[in-house]
């Protein structure tokens, strides 16, 4: 009988300070936001993400909790988000799954603002930051 592959979705194993006992920890069946200032981040990330010290790519982790949700702001206030995660299989050792592009497979996130909903609700100002929560 054939048994399909199950995936989940991990923080980034540069984040795993613990090793594999990190997969005790809340946060890491989720994805990660990054966040960097200028137009260069994607320079930006890879070198925090190839560096040896995970402490640049820490650094520009930004996370949230139900009382303060990550704010989000737009292009135009020099802030840009990278959503990064590890798509591993549900072995151990979590060992990471690669993308089969030449398989038509793709990968991608969808990041929606939550609101209070609320009849005629005016819109918000482009000033006032976007929240975000990952739905797991």
């Amino acid at each position: 009988m054939f048994q399909r592959e199950a995936f989940d979705w991990l923080k980034p194993s540069p984040l795993w300070d613990a090793g594999l006992a990190e997969a005790r920890r809340v946060d890491f069946f989720q994805p990660q936001v990054l966040e960097f200032g200028g137009d260069d981040f994607l320079n930006a990330f890879r070198t925090a993400a190839a560096a040896t010290d995970p402490a640049q790519f820490k650094a520009a982790v930004r996370s949230s909790t139900p009382d303060n949700p990550l704010k989000l702001f737009q292009p135009a206030h020099g802030r840009f988000y990278l959503v990064t995660a590890a798509l591993s299989c549900r072995q151990n050792g979590f060992p990471e799954r690669e993308i089969g592009f030449t398989e038509q497979e793709s990968v991608f996130f969808v990041i929606r603002k939550f609101g209070k909903a609320t009849p005629k609700r005016s819109p918000e100002p482009y000033s006032k930051p976007a929240s975000c929560h990952f739905l797991s």
